[in-house]
């Protein structure tokens, strides 16, 4: 029961970080004319509040292991950078596209590691994530190239792309974090068969 209320507690964190990230990227898409700096601290503020329920995540032992797999590391760099940018943001600004552009780079090529493992456990939804993963990779490769020359263009681009790892984000918490009693059961039996498999 212990083991079950703190994975539902990441899971909830996770779906309200998530759901904070599509609203925060809406916000750019309708105000790219805010000051970099602004950016720069929202960023911070998610980068880090993510970091934090990806290194929660990472150490509540969610049994199908496939929200939170790489975590530990990501989680880590995604905490460093987010409170970088907000205590120096002034330093972070220049490189703030390409900051971006990795972070959501990454967490795409992430999740369609955990679509593969999806698949593989037998969840339903993995194309779901699959084709969100593909969106956010394609996101954080148009901010690491920076095609266009405006910044506001650019804001409504990193908009886009914080609205597309928010939904991939939400739809892994949905479908890959199991939290009831028969959840972890069947977990542990498809945990077995996959390391049988190896």
């Amino acid at each position: 029961m212990k083991k079950e209320n703190s994975v539902l507690a990441v899971k909830i964190g996770y779906i309200t970080v998530s759901t904070l990230t599509v609203l925060l990227g809406i916000f750019l898409i309708i105000r790219p004319e805010i000051s970099l700096n602004v950016i720069c601290r929202i960023l911070g503020t998610v980068m880090t509040a993510c970091g934090a329920v990806k290194l929660a995540g990472y150490f509540s032992k969610d049994l199908y292991r496939l929200a939170f797999e790489h975590d530990l590391i990501f989680g880590t760099l995604l905490c460093i950078i987010g409170i970088a940018a907000l205590v120096r943001p002034v330093k972070i600004i220049s490189a703030m596209h390409i900051v971006a552009g990795i972070i959501i780079l990454e967490e795409g090529i992430f999740k369609m590691r955990t679509a593969v493992e999806a698949k593989r456990f037998g969840l339903n939804k993995w194309h779901i994530i699959t084709l969100l993963a593909v969106l956010t990779i394609t996101a954080g490769i148009l901010l690491l190239l920076n095609p266009f020359e405006a910044a506001q263009t650019m804001t409504v681009i990193l908009g886009a792309a914080m609205i597309a790892d928010g939904i991939l984000n939400l739809c892994v918490a949905v479908y890959a974090i199991k939290v009831t009693k028969n959840q972890f059961i069947e977990a542990e039996y498809h945990i077995e068969e996959r390391n049988d498999e190896q």
